[in-house]
């Protein structure tokens, strides 16, 4: 596989090959041209790319600092730095209790005139992006439960998140037309979250079209 993506790393990065429809579990590449025959490439410089790329970035997980960009995208501190000057006009610091953040200008009124969401529970599943977009995780769990989450070889475990902060970890498994899901909390749970996390379970059970098994709360 890597004498592969070897072959096709560049094409791909140029825009003129891209992922097609998979085959059971065969990746499949086709030309960019066949696959999006309206597609119209724009080229641009590297540090036009880049540009355009931390913008994104920003419009996704911002507030960030460089250092989490850097991070994220695997573009060296050395290439980031030079960004904040040409991008000035459009961002705004957000000062932190550790660290001052960016924020692309335009998103500040849309932040400041989002409603309070309290009580916001979600079961997020492996590798999903919100664990993976700042280098820096102390938003996110303490370092005592580092290591249930961000485990060895790169892998992220599945999380239980409470109000945007991780409050546990979970797992499912499939039993002919059972669910089973174990929920292993890193505190103590009040009823009502433990309800909230009951019916986000209760959603992957009519994914999956079975029944649901919530294991005792470990």
């Amino acid at each position: 596989m890597e004498n592969s993506w070897s072959l096709v790393r560049l094409p791909v990065a140029e825009g003129l090959v891209c992922y097609g429809r998979g085959e059971g579990n065969e990746v499949v590449f086709i030309r960019a041209d066949h696959w999006l025959p309206k597609l119209k490439l724009k080229l641009m410089s590297a540090t036009e790319a880049q540009c355009a790329l931390l913008r994104k970035y920003l419009r996704a997980y911002g507030p960030a600092t460089l250092t989490d960009f850097s991070h994220w995208a695997g573009i060296p501190m050395r290439e980031v730095r030079p960004l904040r000057a040409l991008l000035e006009p459009e961002l705004v610091e957000i000062p932190g209790d550790k660290k001052n953040c960016l924020l692309l200008r335009e998103d500040v009124a849309v932040l400041n005139n989002s409603p309070s969401v309290k009580g916001s529970i979600r079961l997020l599943p492996i590798f999903d992006s919100y664990l993976l977009a700042h280098r820096d995780k102390d938003h996110l769990l303490s370092p005592k439960h580092y290591k249930r989450v961000y485990r060895n070889q790169g892998w992220i475990s599945p999380v239980v998140l409470i109000d945007g902060a991780v409050a546990g970890v979970w797992s499912h498994k499939l039993q002919n037309k059972r669910l089973l899901v174990e929920i292993e909390p890193f505190g103590g749970l009040s009823k009502a979250e433990r309800a909230g996390i009951e019916r986000e379970a209760e959603s992957l059970a009519i994914f999956f079209e079975s029944d649901l098994e919530l294991l005792q709360f470990a």
